[in-house]
């Protein structure tokens, strides 16, 4: 139940606890027979009770309604955002084969590339709510295949040249998590780099490489790199999370990551995906 959750178990405890050393002090003397002892013992297990009843009550209830609360809201996003952006891809596509005019099309296509970033930041949204509910469903996919289809966006820029070299591999995970994870990774090699100056991505037996030539860091930052709200350079946009983030998703699904960095030439991560669960087939993903 989270922090809550162990929160009631430790006042709990430590109230049973307390109750029953001030009783045992206080009656030390007595025997089991006694009837001033049978009457503390009964005391000691009616305030216990009172305790857990006060512990759960205001520490655990919350949680629980909250937790029905996001539940119900994640449904009613998932519900209201689809049929529009729906209506609204299928509207673009019909609009794109009925119009000839070479200017209109372009703000159609505009309007599409709108609607596909309006679907990116829907799925985003609702996979941190349901994060936050229950455990994201594992599902196979081609990790070339998503690296490919992300460094395209990151394309459309202009701003970095980004060259892929990897090879088809599938694997059970978190795909939406993993999207996010080599966002983050990518985005910090093209902010951190000069513009126009090359990145590549390579990938080779469940291993990839997001390597840049950057400014690079020195040693005291690269060990730093991860935690939480670390900021290299405090002129540069961002809060310190994107890395914290990855670490954090890597741990979770078991990827090994690496980060090497030479200050003033560039960074190179890795990420060892080799001891993640290989599938044969890629199942079609539901949540697109």
């Amino acid at each position: 139940m989270g922090k809550r959750a162990a929160w009631a178990i430790v006042v709990y405890s430590t109230g049973t606890l307390l109750t029953l050393l001030f009783f045992y002090t206080l009656l030390e003397n007595e025997t089991p027979a006694d009837t001033g002892f049978v009457f503390a013992l009964v005391a000691a297990l009616l305030f216990a009770t009172g305790w857990h009843y006060i512990a759960t009550t205001h520490l655990l209830t919350p949680q629980i309604t909250l937790r029905k609360r996001l539940h119900s809201l994640t449904e009613e996003i998932v519900h209201e955002l689809k049929l529009p952006l729906a209506t609204i891809r299928t509207n673009t596509a019909l609009l794109q084969k009925r119009c000839e005019e070479r200017k209109t099309r372009r703000r159609i296509e505009r309007i599409e590339e709108a609607s596909h970033r309006l679907e990116r930041l829907y799925e985003e949204l609702t996979y941190v709510l349901t994060k936050e509910i229950k455990p994201i469903e594992k599902r196979c996919f081609d990790v070339a295949e998503t690296i490919r289809k992300r460094v395209a966006v990151f394309a459309e820029e202009g701003r970095n040249p980004i060259t892929v070299h990897i090879e088809p591999f599938r694997i059970e995970a978190d795909r939406i998590g993993f999207e996010k994870a080599f966002d983050n990774l990518l985005n910090n090699a093209v902010k951190y780099s000069e513009k126009g100056a090359p990145i590549t991505v390579e990938g080779v037996n469940g291993r990839i490489e997001i390597r840049d030539r950057g400014i690079g860091m020195d040693e005291t930052e690269v060990v730093r790199v991860f935690e939480r709200y670390y900021r290299g350079i405090e002129d540069k946009e961002g809060k310190g999370l994107g890395l914290a983030i990855v670490k954090a998703y890597c741990d979770e699904a078991g990827i090994d990551i690496r980060l090497h960095s030479v200050k003033g030439e560039g960074t190179t991560v890795v990420l060892d995906m080799s001891r993640l669960s290989r599938c044969k087939e890629i199942e079609d993903d539901k949540t697109r």
